[in-house]
């Protein structure tokens, strides 16, 4: 996994900037460029989305999301075009460009004006104005969804009031929606309503179909095409509420926090974190439902189980900044050095 990689390319520093990994396709960002790579390394297609600078940012802020299998998500922050007027005073807002994950060619693109926007799950944000909160959705097709929230002041009968169902999160092509509903002191937030967690909030997704919700009294994690829960076996007595999903290419096994969760079967398997053990955080998982993570205390060791099997390795001290991002559909593993932004591909057997 950390040896000589097979090949090797260069990213933007940092970890929100981490390549995305799809089934075929492994999508970097370097300046105003967005590339595409195969599992082999060649540059299948290269697009340009310029980004948006700011005083505070002057080399922008973007991120690279799957909305689905098919589409790329750029997200860039900072200050919005001014489009024809040359008069226009400057804006503070988030764009959402969407690229075809075959070709690089653009879908649509999204606008999302405001200082203070907070992307939640997927391709849903808050935007946060005075005491009002704007919910925006956008789906994979470009199309946008909106509603506004005007808290009450946490008394009895001021309750929170929208203006209509809330976009709280994106699921692939699924917008979660919800209501809201005021917490101590008045502040304003959302639950999901209509799913088999009443009343929850949306911990994380792995961007196809499977959520993670919660609320005041449990966990679950749900299966939105099947609509089921997924049950949690003898090793997962409570299943964690991690704050990210990670799903195998053909999205058939999903790990988050120390979980593993097997899809088809909607089951969950749980490893670590029992008397004497270590807590172990799960990265990533291959089509053959092999899951790899570290310890999460220390991270200086890597955990790999395939079945009830578990084993572990210590870490070589020249990759502790390297992390795994995920797994091509031919077993490529793709590596990310945070500090130098390196990239590297590195075929994975047994």
């Amino acid at each position: 996994m950390f040896g000589p990689a097979k090949w090797s390319a260069t990213s933007t520093k940092g970890q929100s900037s981490a390549p995305l990994v799809l089934s075929d396709r492994v999508v970097i960002t370097q300046g105003a460029e967005v590339s595409a790579l195969d599992a082999s390394g060649k540059t299948v297609w290269k697009k340009g989305v310029d980004l948006l600078p700011d005083s505070t940012h002057p080399n922008g802020q973007r991120t690279v999301i799957a909305a689905t299998p098919k589409v790329v998500a750029v997200i860039d922050q900072g200050t919005l075009p001014k489009g024809s007027d040359s008069l226009a005073k400057d804006s503070q807002g988030t764009r959402v460009t969407l690229l075809n994950a075959d070709d690089g060619s653009k879908i649509a693109e999204q606008t999302i004006p405001g200082d203070q926007i907070e992307r939640t799950t997927g391709l849903a944000f808050t935007i946060t104005t005075g005491n009002n909160v704007e919910y925006v959705a956008v789906t994979p097709d470009g199309k946008k969804h909106a509603a506004t929230v005007t808290p009450g002041n946490g008394l009895i009968g001021t309750a929170a009031t929208a203006d209509g169902p809330l976009p709280i999160a994106t699921v692939g092509d699924r917008v979660i929606w919800g209501a809201p509903y005021n917490g101590n002191m008045g502040v304003q937030s959302a639950v999901a309503t209509g799913l088999p967690l009443e009343n929850s909030t949306v911990q994380a997704s792995d961007g196809r179909g499977v959520v993670v919700l919660s609320n005041s009294d449990a966990t679950a994690w749900v299966n939105l095409t099947t609509g089921k829960t997924l049950t949690p076996d003898a090793s997962c007595t409570k299943p964690p509420a991690p704050q990210a999903l990670h799903a195998s290419p053909d999205g058939a096994y999903v790990v988050g926090g120390n979980a593993i969760a097997n899809v088809t079967k909607s089951t969950i398997t749980c490893v670590g974190g029992g008397d004497g053990q270590k807590a172990v955080m799960w990265d990533a998982v291959a089509d053959d439902g092999t899951a790899y993570g570290r310890t999460a205390d220390t991270a200086d060791t890597f955990v790999v189980a395939r079945g009830g099997d578990v084993k572990t390795y210590p870490i070589p001290a020249d990759a502790r900044d390297t992390m795994l991002v995920g797994f091509t559909s031919d077993g490529v593993s793709i590596l990310l050095n945070s500090t130098s932004g390196l990239v590297n591909g590195n075929p994975v057997k047994g």
